[in-house]
């Protein structure tokens, strides 16, 4: 049993806020919330061995924004994954995704299962899904392409949905929104966006990780990264890959590069205001330091 808790992936932290329920008993998302973190952090999603300090941590916030009925809710899922940055204190935030509007029926002990081979339920299809998610964009970050592996897992995950779960969900169909978990497989494997996540990598690993020994150079790969990300905006405008992007970085670009020079600040924040122009206003720090 010590070999296979030492393969988990994760330290997953679960929160559930319901501000307004009708019909719901409150002690039902006491039980949700452990089975939650048990799924995650109990289960091998990879088979691979991780050590307590390898293991990926993210954080769960889950809205239940209405009860239908005492045992089907219409949520929120923000789903946060940080990693590591080499030789520091600091944890940078990888993945921001909010799954808005989210419907599903959970009885107290109804068991969560890993579908990655076959559906069950749409509860564990979702946390299936997103576990793939985190470790293909974890990956991703450490080597070249690295989550291939984990996104063809995930993409496997959406196949699998019925037709009937997907016509009440459009979401894991090609008819849903832009921001939805079809797409957002389907944006990482599109070739037009490839390069998304080649700069991941660069970014993170080339990046983030060797500021601590040389801020300069590290401060030209991630602008450079950043500056692949535009031309990737450029031939495939609006991709919800490179919003996720923006989501879980627009804060840290702004710490990190604040006491670059001025002229590389600029640079990003000429990029940051293409790729993100409904947040432009937080950018502009850079041009001010």
């Amino acid at each position: 049993m010590g070999a296979n808790l030492a393969a988990q992936e994760f330290k997953v932290s679960v929160s559930i806020n319901h501000p307004a329920l009708q019909t719901a008993d409150p002690k039902v998302f006491q039980t949700l919330k452990s089975q939650i973190e048990e799924f995650y952090n109990n289960t091998s999603f990879t088979g691979k061995r991780y050590e307590d300090f390898e293991k990926i941590e993210f954080n769960l916030t889950i809205f239940i924004k209405q009860d239908v009925n005492a045992t089907t809710f219409n949520t929120d899922f923000l789903f946060q994954s940080l990693r590591p940055v080499y030789a520091s204190d600091y944890t940078s935030q990888v993945l921001n995704v909010n799954d808005k509007d989210f419907t599903f029926s959970y009885t107290e002990l109804q068991p969560i299962q890993n579908n990655e081979d076959a559906f069950t339920d749409v509860l564990s299809s979702l946390l299936t899904y997103y576990a793939y998610i985190i470790l293909g964009y974890d990956y991703d970050t450490f080597s070249p392409f690295g989550g291939e592996d984990y996104f063809r897992i995930a993409k496997n995950i959406v196949d699998n949905i019925p037709t009937s779960i997907k016509s009440s969900d459009n979401k894991w169909s090609i008819e849903g929104p832009n921001r939805s978990r079809y797409h957002i497989i389907g944006d990482i494997f599109n070739p037009k966006a490839r390069d998304v996540r080649q700069s991941m990598y660069e970014y993170h690993r080339k990046g983030l990780d060797i500021m601590h020994n040389d801020p300069d150079k590290g401060t030209v790969v991630m602008i450079n990264a950043l500056t692949n990300l535009e031309q990737v905006n450029e031939i495939y405008p609006n991709s919800q890959i490179i919003q996720m992007f923006t989501d879980s970085k627009k804060e840290e670009l702004v710490e990190v590069l604040r006491a670059s020079a001025s002229g590389q600040r600029s640079k990003a924040y000429k990029i940051m205001v293409k790729l993100d122009p409904y947040r432009a206003e937080d950018y502009q720090v850079l041009e001010k330091f």
